[in-house]
């Protein structure tokens, strides 16, 4: 995917691209953005900073086991404002993992919305079929935009968790 011009809700201009390494400084930039509860909703408990090898691992997706895409804005200075990611439970495997993130500054202006049909579009190119993820049952705006797509099916996991699981069709 090359990099698409979005419009946010807003009417303020962005982009739309697939993570690449040399993100790293806007996964840094935008964690240090985030409020204590948008941690841990994403976390599931507290995050304090990115370890190496996590800022590696999630700036570094092969596009295929590990499909990521990033909301940015360029002008005037670099900014992540958001990033959705799918991981593969097992190489080559039909299910993967959902995590999103949403810079708090940038929430309910439709960014969510844009990193999920770019996912959804890429899993269905690369064979992925199932999407499966965990989070806080008081996550209500995941929940929200999870229930747009109508693909999902949520599932108590217990002690305040939810299991989403979501069926594409190719």
């Amino acid at each position: 995917m090359d990099i698409t011009e979005v419009t946010l809700k807003n009417g303020q201009k962005a982009t739309l691209q697939m993570v690449r390494p040399e993100d790293k400084n806007l996964f840094l930039e935008g964690f240090s953005h985030l409020s204590e509860e948008t941690k841990r909703q994403r976390f599931l408990g507290p995050k304090k900073e990115l370890s190496p090898k996590e800022l590696d691992f999630y700036s570094s997706p092969d596009d295929y086991n590990h499909i990521a895409y990033s909301v940015c804005i360029r002008e005037p200075k670099a900014q992540g404002l958001g990033v959705a990611r799918l991981v593969r439970l097992t190489k080559d495997g039909p299910t993967a993992e959902l995590g999103i993130l949403i810079v708090d500054k940038y929430q309910g202006q439709g960014i969510g919305s844009i990193l999920m049909e770019a996912i959804i579009k890429r899993a269905k190119e690369v064979g992925i079929k199932n999407i499966t993820g965990l989070m806080n049952n008081t996550n209500t705006p995941m929940i929200g935009l999870l229930k747009k797509f109508k693909i999902f099916e949520f599932q108590s996991a217990g002690e305040g968790l939810i299991e989403i699981k979501g069926t594409i069709s190719i």
